[in-house]
């Protein structure tokens, strides 16, 4: 008991400090200049055509649709009035609270206070949340919310709360509606199911609730992207974006694995100061079989192009041939 006590204790000092980090770190780069900053100008606009209209409109260089974040950004400027000021005050609550729910989420993975503190300040220090958390941009709205989303996934799959189920798919959902690629998060309680079935871990039986909770995330994306074809109309960017998917899936594999090989060795370049503690404890077992998993990516790369071109990371358009020309968001 005494040990639970200190632990929500030393949680609420580490959650007290993060939060004096961001206001410090905000007070440091936040600007109410009545300007917009990168793209956000696109989305302001779509918060002024809603609050004037009622209708929910995207500009053509938008590559997503951020329905929930113009609806957010209405929210503010309907209780302060609109500014881009106060667009980026909305934006930095969002990224608060994503990075608190990146700490819960480390401390629900018995992850201990000060190294969890540690990692959540490295995420405020990443571009996405420390640049564009300053402005009305939606990565790091999306981020926050994929953030809140993935810390109640984590608890339902310790606890089979329904609750934490629910709130884990309402939140998938409101990523989706930021960035079409959250998507993804939908499928995240559904793999973790099926790789307990084949690794032969606890064998959950869903009561219909937790089953409804899986669909939901599946049925706004169904909505939403019915709502993109047939009522609002697809952005031109967004038909590029299309249009590239089609070329990637059509693109050779053995493209994907030389890029995939790079991607492993660089990163083992960049990590091994910090995986060094990990690797050394790590069993004779767990080395070869970590070995053998390179040499089975490696081989058949080399014996497929005789080489690998670490060259082809340091330019833009080398991995498919082409460039995708930026777009907001």
């Amino acid at each position: 008991m005494e040990e639970k006590r200190e632990y929500r204790y030393n949680d609420r000092v580490a959650l007290v400090g993060l939060t004096a980090v961001m206001l410090a770190a905000m007070f440091l780069a936040y600007s109410a200049a009545a300007v917009p900053l990168i793209d956000d100008w696109g989305y302001a606009w779509s918060v002024v055509h809603f609050l004037q209209t009622g209708t929910l409109r995207v500009v053509e260089l938008s590559s997503h649709y951020p329905v929930a974040q113009i609806l957010w950004g209405a929210l503010w400027s309907q209780l302060f009035g609109f500014s881009f000021g106060i667009l980026r005050l909305s934006t930095l609550l969002l990224a608060w609270a994503g990075l608190l729910a990146f700490y819960l989420t480390l401390r629900e993975l018995a992850i201990r206070p000060l190294p969890a503190s540690v990692g959540t300040i490295a995420l405020l220090c990443n571009p996405v949340v420390f640049m564009l958390g300053n402005s009305f941009m939606t990565d790091a709205s999306f981020m926050s919310i994929m953030n809140g989303a993935l810390l109640w996934y984590a608890r339902w799959t310790l606890r089979g709360r329904t609750q934490d189920l629910a709130l884990g798919s309402g939140l998938a959902v409101v990523a989706f509606l930021i960035r079409q690629p959250g998507a993804t998060l939908a499928v995240v309680p559904v793999a973790y199911l099926v790789l307990m079935r084949r690794l032969g871990g606890t064998r959950r039986v869903l009561p219909r609730s937790q089953q409804l909770c899986l669909l939901v995330p599946f049925l706004a994306i169904g909505l939403t992207l019915g709502w993109i074809h047939a009522i609002h109309g697809e952005t031109r960017v967004y038909r590029e974006r299309v249009e590239d998917l089609s070329f990637v899936l059509t693109t050779s594999g053995w493209i994907y694995l030389r890029e995939l090989v790079h991607i492993v060795l660089y990163l083992g370049l960049v990590l091994w100061p910090l995986t060094w503690g990990i690797v050394t404890s790590l069993s004779l077992r767990a080395v070869v079989w970590a070995t053998g998993v390179i040499a089975i990516l490696c081989g058949p790369c080399l014996w497929h192009e005789g080489r690998l071109n670490f060259a082809a990371l340091h330019r833009k358009d080398r991995m498919f041939g082409f460039r995708i020309s930026p777009a907001p968001g």
